[in-house]
C-alpha cells in the first residue's frame, strides 16, 4: 500500500541532519523541495503497487504483450481468432494452467474451450475371422484416432452431386481447430476428421 506524500515529507524531514543549516518550517524553500520529492515518491510507490497487479496474467493490462511472449502467443493456431484483451488474457491463463496430457478428454476440453463440440474415437487394430486372426487395418491402426465434429457444422463442405471425379469428399475450412488439435495431439498419432 502506497504511503501518502505527507508521510514521505515527514520521513524526509526526519532524515535531515540536525542543526541550523537545515532548519526550516512550513513555507520555506527546503520544505517545498522535500514536499516535491515526497509527491514523486508517493507516485512511484503507487506505481509499484499497480505493477504488483500486473504480475498476474488475468489482471494484466500493461504487461499483456510480455505475457504473450512468455507463453508463445498468439501462435499460428490463434491468429485467425478475434483478439480482444479479455480473449488474450483467457488464452494466456489457459496456456499457463493447461494440463497438456494428451488424452481424449484433454483434446475434447481444448476444442470445447474454443467453442467446438467434438467427439474423439480411438481406433484399434481390426480383426475379422476370429478363427484365422487376419489383421484388418494392421497394427498401425492403433496409432490413429477419429475426430467427429458436431452434426450440421457449417465448417464442413461435403462433396456434392456432379462433382469432378477424384475430388475430395469433404473440406474443413476451420483452420484454428485443425491447427490446435494438430499441435496438441501426440506426435506419433494420425488424426482423421469426420
Amino acid at each position: 500500500m502506497a504511503m501518502s506524500a505527507v508521510k514521505y515529507a515527514e520521513a524526509l524531514h526526519a532524515l535531515l541532519p540536525p542543526g541550523d543549516a537545515f532548519a526550516g518550517g512550513e513555507g520555506t524553500t527546503l520544505d517545498g523541495l522535500l514536499l516535491g520529492l515526497a509527491q514523486e515518491l508517493e507516485r512511484i510507490d503507487a506505481r509499484g503497487d499497480e505493477l504488483l497487479t500486473q504480475v498476474f496474467p488475468d489482471k494484466s493490462t500493461e504487461l499483456l504483450a510480455e505475457w504473450e511472449r512468455v507463453c508463445g502467443l498468439p501462435d499460428e493456431c490463434m491468429v485467425a481468432l478475434a483478439q480482444t484483451d479479455a480473449a488474450r488474457e483467457a488464452a494466456i491463463v489457459a496456456r499457463l494452467t493447461q494440463n497438456s496430457e494428451p488424452t481424449v478428454a484433454f483434446l475434447v476440453a481444448a476444442a470445447t474451450a474454443l467453442g467446438y463440440d467434438i467427439t474423439i474415437t480411438e481406433n484399434r487394430e481390426r480383426r475379422f475371422g476370429a478363427s484365422y486372426g487376419t489383421p484388418y487395418g494392421g497394427p498401425d491402426w492403433n496409432l490413429t484416432f477419429t475426430v467427429a465434429l458436431s452434426s450440421g457444422d457449417p465448417l464442413i463442405t461435403s462433396r456434392q452431386y456432379g462433382a469432378d471425379y477424384g475430388g475430395v469428399y469433404a473440406t474443413i475450412s476451420d483452420l484454428p481447430l485443425l491447427c490446435l488439435l494438430g499441435h496438441l495431439k501426440p506426435a506419433h498419432t494420425i488424426m482423421f476428421i469426420l
